[in-house]
């Protein structure tokens, strides 16, 4: 494939999972890429998925509030908010920030910091320190100690 069509893949990728992304890269650093193309495409589709998921979420919120007449703040509980809700007031906006790329994905992670934080660019500046230190550390772990997740695909793929 040409190197635009890879780009745009890991971009996309790494909009709603980052981990993929960040395998892609990997992969692709392996076949000719540079570090600036690696951290550019994996940082610039996470952070494209946090403007997006941003926006989406205030406009739905808008919708819910204005057009529907609808309360937000009375939703049902259930077992499943209220470990997000747990999760929301241990961690705070840090460790949503650093625990989106692993854990939790991009439209999740972006729509629990919005919940927790009104001020969008301060949202957007946690998810960007949050997308380049993983980025980083993947890089590290490429360039350094040689960890591929081609190699790591190939071992698990038992059945051939």
């Amino acid at each position: 494939m040409s190197l635009w069509v890879n780009i745009l893949i890991v971009m996309a990728l790494s909009t709603t999972k980052y981990l993929a992304g960040v395998a892609v890269a990997v992969v692709n650093l392996g076949n000719g890429w540079g570090a600036f193309t690696y951290f550019a495409t994996t940082i610039g589709g996470g952070m494209i998925g946090v403007v997006a998921y941003d926006l989406l979420l205030m406009e739905v919120l808008y919708y819910i509030k204005k057009k529907r007449g609808i309360d937000p703040t009375k939703i049902k509980i259930n077992k499943k908010m209220r470990r997000l809700v747990v999760f929301r007031k241990r961690f705070g906006l840090t460790g949503v920030a650093l625990l989106t790329p692993v854990l939790l994905q991009v439209p999740i992670g972006t729509i629990l910091a919005g919940t927790i934080e009104q001020n969008s660019k301060k949202v957007f500046l946690y998810m960007f320190v949050s997308f380049s230190l993983y980025s980083s550390l993947f890089y590290f772990l490429y360039q350094f100690l040689g960890v591929n997740p081609n190699d790591a695909l190939k071992m698990l793929q038992f059945w051939k």
